[in-house]
């Protein structure tokens, strides 16, 4: 029975980054890290989405912490 690949989040980080670059293909990422396309595909679209998550959240509250400055500095 074949034992399961468990990768890092800093792994799967660099790898899926390399593939949202573009300069290679999924194949050449396949065979130069030893997982399937699949895989790097998942991670790719797993890390676009959590980085817009990110950056959504951080405009969101950045936006919220700026009104209430400027809240803050008409009341006074």
């Amino acid at each position: 029975m074949n034992k399961r690949n468990r990768y890092s989040g800093i792994f799967k980080a660099r790898v899926s980054l390399e593939a949202i670059k573009g300069e290679k293909t999924l194949a050449e990422l396949s065979s130069k890290y030893q997982v399937h396309a699949n895989q790097i595909t998942t991670w790719k679209k797993i890390n676009l989405y959590n980085a817009y998550f990110c950056l959504d959240k951080w405009v969101h509250r950045t936006f919220h912490d700026l009104l209430l400055l400027a809240g803050n500095n008409q009341n006074n």
